[in-house]
């Protein structure tokens, strides 16, 4: 068509445009300009800008994303996201809107059909999700998974955060994010006894109760805060045994998901010889957060600060008042 003011030609081209997502949308490029030397600057100057490339949030809104890996579900909610979320595993209970979405079972023994049956675009993970058998299988299936590294710091959770907030587009998000928690971490540190000696105890199901020793997340959690792993003469996790709970005779103990109750603590056989139970300073943990080091990671050591410096509890030692 002939513009009244000015001799230029527009036509209208469709062009096809692929996000970073992979997906392909259909845009109209408004103008294709011919004869532009005789262009009047007005229409010139808007054209220009009406032909800057665009990429459009449908892409993001349409993916669907399971995720297999607690910390990760609250970062992905955290950064705005959540919307996008159509299936988690075991290890996601927070928010709350997790506990309405289709469940996939444990990080670490997915099935192949669980995850394909809720037709995502992405499984979004870390790499300490298997089998490696079933990862292959969903891969030949043609999903895309990420599997990103597992954080054991403060360090490694903000890049976390950030990595999270790439794949998503949610860059400014992430980066508000990671240095807000910097900065509360940084408030909860150097408020502990340095010398105080800690003992980190978990339930492993049919492994009965494990003692951590370095290389865990329990493990830098007390390195954090500044106190001593009395188990800090092996990596990983160890069954309890009386020689190595009297060898360590923690001041305090710190019990996450053992079965029982507080009592049954101060009355196990080694556990009651300890100073931690003569002087009342045993707790039980029950929080997922305490080993997933996500967007509360500064909630945790707010928490396990205040566990540290809870003064002696005589009455709650073995053989004396039922703790309450």
């Amino acid at each position: 068509m002939k513009s009244p003011s000015c001799s230029c030609s527009v036509s209208v081209l469709k062009a096809r445009q692929k996000t970073p997502s992979g997906v392909s949308l259909q845009r109209s490029c408004p103008v294709m300009l011919t004869n532009y030397r005789t262009l009047c600057p007005r229409l010139m100057a808007g054209a220009v800008l009406l032909c800057l490339p665009m990429v459009s949030l449908t892409a993001w809104t349409a993916e669907r994303i399971v995720v297999a890996d607690g910390a990760l579900t609250e970062i992905v909610y955290a950064l705005g996201a959540g919307e996008r979320i159509v299936g988690v595993d075991t290890t996601s209970g927070y928010p709350a809107q997790t506990q309405a979405l289709p469940n996939i079972g444990y990080l670490r023994a997915l099935s192949a059909e669980g995850v394909l049956s809720l037709n995502p675009t992405l499984l979004l993970t870390t790499n300490e999700a298997g089998p490696p058998a079933v990862l292959q299988q969903l891969r030949g299936a043609g999903l895309r998974i990420e599997q990103l590294e597992a954080p054991y710091s403060l360090t490694g959770t903000l890049e976390l955060i950030e990595e999270v907030g790439a794949l998503l587009g949610r860059t400014s998000e992430a980066q508000a994010l990671s240095n807000e928690l910097a900065d509360n971490v940084s408030q909860q540190l150097g408020q502990v006894e340095e010398d105080l000696r800690v003992m980190f105890l978990l339930h492993a199901g049919g492994q009965g109760v494990m003692a951590s020793g370095t290389h865990t997340r329990a493990d830098a959690l007390l390195t954090m805060v500044g106190v001593k792993n009395v188990n800090d003469g092996f990596e990983g996790f160890r069954p309890l045994t009386s020689e190595g709970v009297l060898q360590g005779d923690p001041d305090v103990i710190l019990a996450f998901h053992v079965q029982g109750n507080t009592r049954d603590l101060y009355n196990h056989p080694a556990l009651r010889l300890t100073r931690a139970a003569r002087e009342g300073r045993i707790h039980v943990l029950d929080k997922p957060q305490w080993l997933q080091f996500g967007p509360r990671l500064d909630e945790t050591l707010n928490e396990l600060t205040h566990l540290l410096n809870t003064p002696e509890r005589p009455h709650m030692a073995a053989g004396r008042a039922s703790p309450p």
